[in-house]
């Protein structure tokens, strides 16, 4: 048979969430085989955004899964995905990519872009093996985020509006503030144990 692969993708929308209408397009075509090859292959990106209508619509198709289809699900918590759900997964969890391969990834974006080696290597540094985390710090906007957080860490009612504004607004907004959350918390739990090795993040 053909080696061509039949794949398709499921991702967020702009709200970053994974809606009931997607999974009802490829419901529709469960009555089909691979279109050439031997696999349909679906790729449902950020599975734990699915609305709990979208995971129940998912939950039947699993139930009783059709003959010659193969569903990838990527989750950055499984913890958010329905326990019926991941108990019919086979669970792959996936290790932090090394420095060295981001950076072999990032640096023609990185040069395109006029960012500096330091600031690279800044944004590889503190991404802790995320691609897309990397990927967003090469933003500058990204580090006046930081120091925006940092300023109400230390001073709360300078910066209190603007992040409760910053909260309401897009959901991408919403998810940068927690990023820059998590990764602060992760750094002081570093600078707990040895704060000679965070001197020169903190910034």
């Amino acid at each position: 048979r053909s080696s061509w692969v039949d794949f398709s993708e499921i991702a967020p929308d702009e709200s970053r969430t994974l809606k009931l209408e997607e999974f009802k397009k490829l419901r529709s075509t469960l009555g089909f085989g691979a279109f050439d090859g031997n696999y349909r292959i679906t790729l449902i990106r950020e599975a734990d955004r699915m609305t709990p209508q979208a995971a129940n619509s998912l939950l039947k198709m699993l139930e009783e899964p059709p003959p010659e289809f193969v569903f990838i699900l990527t989750a950055a918590d499984s913890s958010l995905l329905l326990p019926t759900l991941v108990s019919r997964c086979q669970r792959i969890r996936l290790l932090p990519l090394s420095e060295t391969v981001l950076l072999e990834i990032l640096t023609p974006e990185a040069r395109k872009n006029g960012v500096s080696d330091s600031d690279l290597a800044r944004s590889i540094r503190t991404a802790r093996g995320n691609l897309h985390r990397a990927r967003t710090a090469l933003n500058p906007e990204y580090w006046e985020r930081r120091k925006q957080l940092l300023r109400f860490l230390s001073t709360p009612w300078s910066e209190l509006e603007a992040l409760l504004s910053l909260s309401t607004r897009e959901s991408a907004d919403v998810d940068l503030l927690l990023d820059h959350l998590e990764n602060l918390a992760h750094e002081f739990a570093q600078w707990a144990c040895s704060p000679e090795a965070l001197e020169n993040n903190l910034t």
